[in-house]
């Protein structure tokens, strides 16, 4: 296996080795991480996990939990596409928003409004596909983040992009970033 690197998450690599830091967490408030990578042979565990904190709730005591990811490999199409879980699809897509908005900041400061408006739109799609198959605690949240993608891509196409609406772009992608 070979790390490409995380979706939506600033991280570390040294060799097989990546460190990512997540701020801090609430009880019962869940963190996602979605791990890029290619698989280059038929090896299942593609990941060993050490998760550390300090628990607050616990006196302030350092604490270490760790787990493998581990994969199965399959011919059988229905098979795989039964074997997504579609809240973490959900959540996924939902965490590609921020690096949509982030390109489309790049795209816009470059002055290629028409690229940005294209690159939201197209994660716009994306979240609508998964909209159909995500929980329905997360459909409210998948629904809202498509119309304010449409509403942001519409902007830009009519090169409505000034100070505002950057800093809204930037305001909108570090908060998906932090929690999720």
């Amino acid at each position: 296996m070979r790390p490409i690197g995380f979706i939506g998450r600033p991280e570390r690599f040294e060799g097989q080795t990546a460190a990512v830091r997540l701020s801090h967490l609430t009880v019962a408030q869940d963190r996602y991480l979605f791990l890029r990578c290619r698989v280059e042979d038929g090896q299942p565990e593609i990941a060993r996990v050490k998760v550390s904190y300090r628990d607050e709730l616990n006196g302030g005591a350092e604490q270490t939990i760790s787990a493998s990811a581990r994969i199965r490999f399959t011919e059988d199409r229905k098979l795989a596409a039964n074997s997504v879980r579609p809240e973490v699809a959900a959540q996924k897509e939902l965490l590609l928003v921020a690096v949509a908005k982030d390109e489309a900041l790049a795209d816009a400061d470059a002055g290629r409004y028409q690229q940005a408006a294209k690159k939201l739109d197209d994660q716009a799609n994306s979240l609508d596909y998964q909209y159909h198959n995500a929980p329905a605690p997360l459909q409210g949240q998948i629904r809202e983040e498509i119309d304010n993608l449409r509403l942001r891509s519409n902007q830009l196409q009519k090169n409505q992009y000034d100070s505002g609406t950057r800093k809204s772009l930037q305001s909108e992608s570090w908060t998906v970033r932090n929690s999720k």
